[in-house]
């Protein structure tokens, strides 16, 4: 072989290889494959035009975070196409933004074959490349941390119980002894009555519910000294996950008041 002819058949050979490998949201191939990578939830109807817009070259639709290839339109290097996307609602029942893109791919520039589809808020936009980083090759995984539900789409927040039991704590920051009673809007009576000392706090094991109350009488020798010198109402409310309350009595060093910390 004839060292022009060789080394222009490696130079084709290595067009074609540099073409075939795929990047990430592509497929093998050159600019007669029009790529559309919808990176938002919403289903969309694509249409792909000529310049003149008097043709429909390809249509039909991309699912949410996927990329379509479309090939119908014979598209050629350097030519000028219109790219129409109509972004449909939850239930397809109908558009909730129409925008269209100019498309003109170019040689190996592989930026040039692919249309991207974003969303921000309530604007779709087009943009040139794979600005959604798709991965793997195309297939899925086209939306990122941007991803918005579509319009239309309901939410179902399952309700919250309370936990079956739940570990109540008292903290008296107080230099007295509180006779603490502890009881729920549906209890009949106090789920506990119990003394806690100054400085110092508790702990009980209480049938769940959302929020206890808790009634402090505040004593400064005992709790049964029988003289309360004051009561303070306040509430712990329960941390569903942990399964835990908390309420803390404490002076206010500004205001010299009783208070309970939020």
């Amino acid at each position: 072989m004839r060292p022009r002819t060789f080394l222009a058949v490696a130079a084709l050979l290595a067009f074609r290889a540099a073409a075939d490998q795929p990047s990430p949201g592509s497929d093998p191939g050159l600019c007669e494959a029009l790529r559309t990578i919808n990176a938002t939830g919403n289903k969309i109807w694509v249409t792909v035009y000529d310049l003149g817009k008097t043709r429909h070259l390809d249509y039909g639709w991309v699912e949410p975070c996927t990329v379509r290839v479309w090939r119908s339109g014979s598209y050629a290097c350097g030519s000028y196409y219109y790219v129409r996307a109509e972004v449909k609602d939850y239930y397809l029942k109908k558009n909730v933004y129409d925008t269209t893109v100019q498309h003109n791919p170019q040689g190996l520039n592989y930026g040039s074959w692919v249309e991207t589809l974003r969303r921000k808020g309530d604007n779709y936009y087009w943009e040139h490349g794979n600005t959604a980083g798709c991965t793997p090759n195309g297939i899925n995984h086209c939306c990122g941390a941007d991803y918005q539900d579509p319009q239309g789409y309901f939410h179902y927040d399952p309700p919250v119980y309370a936990p079956l039991h739940v570990d109540v704590t008292f903290k008296n920051e107080l230099h007295v002894y509180v006779a603490m009673h502890i009881y729920t809007t549906w209890s009949d009576g106090n789920l506990k009555d119990d003394c806690v000392a100054p400085q110092s706090e508790k702990t009980w094991q209480m049938p769940g519910d959302f929020e206890y109350r808790m009634r402090a009488e505040l004593h400064e020798k005992a709790c049964n000294d029988g003289k309360t010198l004051a009561t303070h109402v306040g509430i712990a409310k329960t941390d569903t996950k942990t399964a835990k309350a908390l309420a803390t009595i404490y002076r206010d060093p500004k205001s010299k008041y009783i208070e309970w910390k939020k």
